[in-house]
């Protein structure tokens, strides 16, 4: 992944380099600039076009890309199973689910999906040290950990879009 766009191979990522290259390597083999080539030439266009497509979603995301830096190193990403045995991930998720539960307001939930954003940026850091130290217990941890915070935001957000007028849509039913 970091060999198709050309970047270093490490957690942190400069996302202005990473999206000027994707866009550069789109310009250079879009599958358009090969109409009219030998089929061969088309495929290849097609392939690297695809391939480049996955490397920007791979190290435009912190999830993918840690899992991708975890796999390279020998060290696949936690499983689910080992996910439910980590006490302090699942105690902060299950408080953090409780917290959204009990918010009724936009101005809640925003304070809640905001406490989860700190939190999401405070772990993408301490990712990047763990990576840079090769510390890859720690990382594989907190690419777990980033991952539910990552999910939370999501589901955060989509509760969200269901508060009508400063209060959840169920309170009006």
């Amino acid at each position: 992944m970091f060999a198709i766009l050309g970047m270093p191979v490490q957690f942190e990522v400069d996302a202005a380099e990473l999206e000027r290259r994707y866009f550069a390597e789109q310009r250079r083999f879009h599958p358009d600039r090969f109409t009219g080539k030998p089929e061969r030439e088309r495929q290849f266009s097609m392939q690297h076009s695809t391939n480049v497509n996955e490397a920007y979603r791979v190290l435009g995301d912190p999830v993918r890309r840690a899992e991708h830096l975890l796999l390279l190193a020998g060290q696949p990403a936690r499983t689910v199973e080992e996910t439910v045995r980590d006490p302090v991930i699942l105690m902060r998720a299950l408080e953090m689910r409780e917290a959204l539960a009990e918010a009724q307001s936009r101005a809640e939930i925003d304070g809640v999906l905001k406490a989860a954003k700190g939190e999401a940026l405070a772990c993408t850091a301490e990712l990047t040290k763990a990576f840079a130290n090769a510390d890859l217990q720690c990382a594989r941890t907190l690419t777990l950990q980033l991952t539910y915070l990552q999910k939370f935001i999501e589901e955060a957000r989509e509760r969200r879009t269901r508060v009508v007028g400063g209060q959840s849509a169920g309170a009006h039913s």
